[in-house]
């Protein structure tokens, strides 16, 4: 067995099922988002301008691979059909 926990040559899951998985991942990515954006504005009103100004360069990316994997997730969508929507952030 892989480290997936499918015995190798499986059939790969349906893909609706892969979309609602990355689905998922996008939801909790773009919370994750959230709180770091949180965190760092706090920092902002300290003497921790440098620890929010790196939390602000996290949260930049976290957005950017956030908005790829939206693109992702609805591209899966439009091969399958409709599946799960999530709330766009």
């Amino acid at each position: 067995m892989d480290k997936g926990g499918e015995a190798p040559g499986a059939p790969a899951p349906a893909t609706g099922t892969v979309a609602a998985q990355l689905s998922s991942v996008a939801t909790a990515l773009a919370e994750l988002t959230s709180r770091l954006s949180t965190i760092g504005e706090s920092l902002a009103r300290t003497a921790n301008d440098e620890l929010a100004n790196g939390l602000f360069e996290v949260e930049r990316s976290l957005t950017t691979a956030g908005r790829r994997l939206d693109k992702v997730v609805d591209e899966l969508g439009a091969i399958e059909g409709p599946g799960p929507q999530r709330r766009r952030s």
